[in-house]
């Protein structure tokens, strides 16, 4: 491993050094950004050090240690340089999602080309026991993972152009799940032709890798259902007004004397007046927090996506948009309002 640490020693100074970049330039600014380049400077080494301890049993090209050299430098500078620009108030914060989508889409183009260049080994690639136990198919697996990371990055790519809905978060962890399970089913039933044909010996699981998968596969199960379809809201009422206690995102108080005007709408908003979230949470089953759209320019919104009806009101210069979770429960949200007896109704 020293020869290694030597001979890319110029490489892994440079790579270090522009990791730390945007925290300097965060401590001259006098702005935080969460230790972002630090925890990004540890996951740079504890990679390189496991890839070269490996390295005996499994070299690499030099195109693996160019991505493997790239990688953490480059998400420090997006991460810690869009942070800053959002604090700083030259990026809005609703553009954040935009770099979002479009950083993990060039992520899985760039990694999805180089996956073919990869050889076997215990830290880069799809680690998969079928893959690491026999060469040709670790080099099958990565030639058909690679198309399927570039698509997958292009899907991302494609969620860039309405990031603030529910599809296009469905579409971006659709694309992530589909990028780590897709080349493992391959390579499994890649597998299992090889031991159709005699190629190689049945791989028997231990016991504690056989729990270690299940228990993988639940969390991420869990995990997606949570993204998906978690959050949830309630409408907490007072004698001068009320709170929308939101789970998911932060809660937001209005008080009925800063009432101007309150209307009921049935059909809720059209189509077109969805708008998109500049700032919040969403999913399947909710969207909550800071959006834009042609009718209200920007406004606030907490809403069950099932329940079209909606309650809109216009509160101290700000336009909230309101309902429960079905219409039953969003005309009583606005019988509620009518009862205080503020605005125009």
């Amino acid at each position: 491993m020293k020869m290694l640490l030597m001979e890319n020693r110029r490489g892994l100074f440079w790579s270090s050094l522009l990791i730390l970049v945007p925290q300097a330039a965060a401590f001259l600014m006098g702005e935080t950004i969460y230790f972002l380049s630090l925890q990004c400077l540890a996951v740079h080494w504890f990679c390189i050090l496991v890839t070269f301890a490996d390295w005996r049993k499994k070299p690499q090209g030099k195109r693996a240690v160019h991505l493997l050299l790239s990688l953490m430098p480059v998400f420090s500078i997006a991460g810690g340089g869009l942070v800053l620009l959002v604090k700083s108030g030259r990026v809005g914060e609703g553009l954040v999602s935009y770099f979002f989508y479009i950083g993990f889409g060039l992520m899985f183009i760039l990694v999805g080309n180089y996956f073919p260049k990869i050889r076997q080994n215990r830290t880069m690639g799809i680690k998969v026991k079928w893959a690491l136990e026999n060469e040709e198919n670790w080099n099958a697996t990565h030639r058909f993972g690679g198309k399927v990371w570039v698509i997958c990055g292009f899907a991302c790519l494609l969620g860039a152009l309405f990031p603030f809905s529910g599809a296009g978060t469905a579409l971006m962890v659709v694309s992530i799940l589909s990028a780590a399970a897709v080349p493992t089913l391959y390579s499994y039933l890649y597998y299992r032709r090889q031991l159709r044909e005699g190629k190689v010996e049945k791989i028997r699981m231990s016991r504690l890798g056989v729990a270690v998968t299940g228990i993988l596969t639940v969390f991420i199960l869990a995990f997606v259902a949570w993204v998906l379809f978690s959050g949830d809201m309630e409408i907490r009422w007072q004698e001068d007004g009320f709170t929308v206690e939101a789970s998911g995102w932060g809660d937001y108080q209005v008080e009925y004397a800063k009432i101007d005007r309150v209307s009921y709408e049935p059909d809720g908003l059209a189509e077109e007046e969805d708008g998109r979230r500049t700032n919040g949470f969403g999913n399947l089953k909710m969207s909550m927090g800071q959006f834009y759209n042609s009718r209200f320019g920007d406004y606030i919104r907490y809403t069950f996506n099932d329940c079209p009806a909606c309650v809109i009101l216009e509160a101290d210069g700000e336009i909230i948009v309101i309902n429960g979770e079905n219409e039953p429960a969003t005309e009583e949200i606005y019988e509620t309002i009518k009862l205080t007896g503020t605005g125009d109704f």
